[in-house]
């Protein structure tokens, strides 16, 4: 039934049953975010060490 007419572009992926999507959802854990986002998550982080060194230095 996949076939059942000439398409322009190729199915990507297959249609999956609900149990098999729930199964999958529970077992794997994927975050998605954007290369500034990422940016901006790891100059925070940096920023924050820095500035707890220094505060722990002064003592």
């Amino acid at each position: 039934m996949n076939n059942v007419r000439n398409r322009k572009y190729a199915r990507s992926y297959k249609k999956q049953n609900k149990e098999n999507i729930e199964i999958q959802n529970s077992s794997e854990r994927e975050l998605v975010i954007s290369m500034p986002c990422a940016i901006g998550i790891m100059a925070f982080t940096f920023l924050n060490g820095m500035l707890l060194g220094c505060l722990l230095k002064r003592r």
